[in-house]
């Protein structure tokens, strides 16, 4: 049993999470709800976010403890570590426990006098062993409780650091409690080699209640990280009268000043819609594709039959299944439908969101293309009147709007699909100017291309590789709220929600107005999969590529950056990362091609069928928006990001 849970698991302290900058920030703070705390409870800032005399009059009265985070950077540089040197030394203004992490516990080394240095080889997301120290630090804690209580002599964390606490002149006045041990993993010419590794891994203040630890408690790597920060709570509890109270909450004007209370309904935990969509299905078995070609591309001939006349095609391709139990699935829909399908468009420096609807046309007709009609449905100002706090919170809002229920063994049923681009960082992270485009393209290419866009998809094929055969899904989303039935349930006298603030009616009016149109779709595509005879998909280059009339002649790439320039890009990433500045680069740059690019759906769907046939990638897409002649067409090994409808 845990040592934490013979004592008091009712008691609850108030705490302060110092925010230095890094994601796992949010990590501490699953980690402190799961051990029974309540948001009520929990107060994050970020080291720069007030002054320190904002923090010690009008914050720090209502905190039982601090908790300051990791981060990148040296502590000995103020804009990297910010008020935290403040905290660490307020005795006078602060008498509750400290607990360092990371970037937290090399701070509490130095602001006692401690050096900071360059680990041997820097250390990032490997799991190593720690040894606690045999005197386990319990004389002067409070309590006889020490931070180790409960933990094995010898156990497993994750590291993530650049920088270590120098044993040399070690501060009198701090106790080494636990050091790394065994050997961790780095490159030498090439190839991985074992690095011995005996660094300060947890230290504490002889006389106060400060302690540090540079491993991460909070990964779920870890092990007995929830068992450290229950101890660490229960050594705040034997801290003094003052903190054995617990369970109270922080006063509500304290907590508004919360990061979490800035961007509030990002924050939340979202229950599951009640007014969720409905999914109609539609299963064919792929028994027959390929046999008669011997051709194993059965998502790229599929996406061929159903979509290579579509003039707005979306297509998360899983080229190589195979290579990754990640990329079972393909997804294929159309930015356009019949009767309107939706596009939200995104602008960084404008804060301006614009919903455009896509409308076919001639689908009737084997004489004409698909032709397209283009309406701006509604424009939201998120800089000022659409009181939406940010994009994220605005995003959050219509994912709320549009949940639509699941299919057993389909991860997508329907929702909203797109890209974020680069420019977005500016919605994420204070340094980041408005604006800020990779590349150098002109102010008129800039200002076409969004910077986010997602179109709403209510009908799509859904390819299961995993499977054998595999199996096409088709599925529809019937609208919750649609006028269309509302209006019918208000003539046979039922009720129906209303769906009437000013510039979201349009959402409303999302998926299928009733079961019997989306059971009608589902059913005519379904057939036209169950009929389909495989054909062999052939060579793109059998006619000439986009803008190239000769198709012998290879279209000419030049990078943005040349080698020389590349290499010490990549040269440079890495001292940054010995320095402690960052723990991990993506280093990308721009290739831009001597001809005008693809014009049309087709010349898109042209290029990206090459690419896939030199490059099968198992997280591939094509995405094309036709009115702006912009698309996206990639071939991925890898993906940095999974949602699914109750995590990521």
């Amino acid at each position: 049993m845990a040592v934490f849970d013979s004592f008091d698991t009712t008691y609850h302290p108030r705490t302060l999470l110092v925010d230095n900058y890094d994601s796992y920030t949010f990590n501490l703070l699953q980690l402190l709800l799961e051990l029974g705390q309540t948001d009520d409870q929990i107060l994050i800032i970020r080291n720069d976010q007030y002054t320190w005399e904002h923090v010690r009059d009008r914050i720090l009265p209502f905190i039982d403890n601090i908790i300051i985070s990791p981060g990148p950077g040296n502590p000995l540089c103020k804009s990297d570590f910010g008020i935290c040197h403040n905290l660490i030394r307020s005795s006078s203004s602060f008498e509750g426990p400290i607990l360092g992490v990371c970037l937290g516990h090399q701070g509490i080394a130095a602001a006692f006098g401690g050096h900071i240095r360059q680990c041997v080889v820097p250390v990032h997301g490997q799991i190593c062993t720690v040894r606690v120290e045999e005197k386990k630090e319990k004389p002067g804690c409070p309590g006889g409780i020490g931070l180790f209580d409960g933990v094995p002599p010898v156990f497993k964390v994750v590291r993530y650091h650049s920088l270590t606490v120098s044993e040399d002149e070690f501060p009198e006045s701090l106790e080494i409690l636990a050091r790394a041990t065994g050997s961790v993993k780095t490159l030498v010419n090439g190839q991985l080699a074992d690095v011995r590794s005996s660094e300060i891994m947890a230290l504490r203040h002889k006389h106060k209640n400060i302690f540090g630890v540079q491993f991460h408690p909070e990964s779920v790597c870890s092990e007995y990280g929830a068992q450290i920060m229950g101890n660490f709570h229960q050594i705040t509890r034997h801290s003094g009268p003052k903190y054995m109270r617990g369970t109270k909450s922080i006063p509500e004007n304290v907590l508004a000043m919360s990061l979490r209370a800035s961007d509030s309904c990002a924050w939340q935990r979202k229950a599951v819609s009640e007014r969720r969509m409905r999914v109609v299905q539609r299963s064919v078995t792929l028994a027959n594709c390929g046999n008669n070609n011997g051709s194993s591309d059965v998502g790229g001939a599929l996406f061929e039959h159903l979509y290579s006349a579509d003039p707005m095609p979306l297509w998360l391709d899983s080229a190589r299944p195979a290579d990754s139990a990640a990329a079972k699935l393909s997804v294929m829909a159309s930015a356009a439908t019949q009767d309107g399908g939706i596009t939200a468009r995104y602008s960084v420096a404008g804060r301006r969101v614009s919903i455009v609807k896509f409308t076919r046309e001639n689908d009737n007709t084997l004489l004409l293309l698909p032709q397209v009609r283009q309406e701006l449905v509604a424009e939201i100002d998120l800089a000022c009147g659409g009181g939406e706090g940010s994009f994220w919170t605005w995003m959050q809002r219509m994912v709320d709007c549009t949940q639509a229920g699941e299919v057993p063994g389909v991860g997508f049923v329907g929702g909203w699909l797109g890209y974020f681009g680069y420019e977005m960082k500016a919605e994420c992270m204070a340094a980041a100017e408005p604006g800020d485009r990779l590349g150098s393209g002109s102010g008129n290419e800039a200002a076409a291309m969004p910077d986010a866009q997602l179109s709403f998809v209510d009908r799509c094929v859904v390819v299961d590789h995993s499977v054998s055969p595999p199996v096409a899904h088709v599925l529809a989303l019937v609208a919750a709220n649609h006028p269309q039935t509302k209006h019918k349930q208000q003539q046979e006298g039922e009720e129906g929600e209303d769906e009437d603030e000013e510039g979201l009616q349009w959402i409303s009016e999302l998926g299928f107005a009733e079961p019997r149109l989306a059971a009608e779709w589902a059913d005519q595509q379904a057939a036209r999969i169950a009929t389909w005879t495989q054909t062999p998909v052939e060579d793109p280059l059998a006619t000439p590529c986009a803008g190239n009339s000769d198709k012998s002649t290879p279209v000419d790439l030049q990078a943005d950056l040349g080698r020389s320039v590349y290499l010490g890009a990549i040269a440079q990433a890495q001292e940054l990362i010995a320095q402690g500045e960052t723990y991990e680069v993506c280093l990308t740059t721009q290739f831009r091609a001597s001809t005008l690019g693809p014009q049309t759906s087709q010349q898109m769907q042209q290029l990206y069928r090459h690419m896939r046939l030199v490059n099968p990638a198992p997280f591939g897409a094509l995405l094309w928006y036709g009115d702006i002649s912009m698309g996206i067409a990639s071939c991925s090994p890898e993906r940095f990001l999974s949602v699914s409808s109750d995590r990521i």
